[in-house]
């Protein structure tokens, strides 16, 4: 048995599953009957259903994880991140308008100093 596994935005994941079933020694004296025959074969489709469906379900749980992994870090961001940086917007703006209205109250001394004199 064997599985390719890909990558994909940086998740890992399988992709196909392959079954090699043992090969039988022609030389060896048949099984005996057809109904032991059409079990053989039942039972290789059977296994390559299952590997097909394992490597399915295997998919399936690492993109689970990929997405419970990626809510944790949204919501980290969202509760912790972004607060901090709103704050930091907030109190530069409010120092930014401070300064803008000591500004003001400069060039209206400055002119009320020009107009006096």
């Amino acid at each position: 048995m064997s599985v390719t596994w890909d990558t994909f935005m940086g998740m890992r994941y399988p992709t196909v599953g392959e079954y090699g079933p043992p090969v039988p020694d022609l030389g060896a004296r048949s099984p005996g009957s057809a109904a032991l025959e059409e079990a053989g074969r039942a039972y290789r489709v059977a296994l390559e259903t299952a590997v097909t469906r394992a490597v399915a379900l295997a998919a399936g749980r690492a993109l689970d994880a990929e997405v419970i992994q990626t809510r944790r870090t949204v919501r980290g961001i969202v509760s912790g991140r972004v607060p901090r940086l709103e704050d930091g917007v907030r109190e530069h703006t409010a120092r930014l308008e401070e300064a803008e209205r000591a500004d003001l109250i400069r060039l209206r001394w400055a002119a009320g100093r020009i107009d006096a004199g």
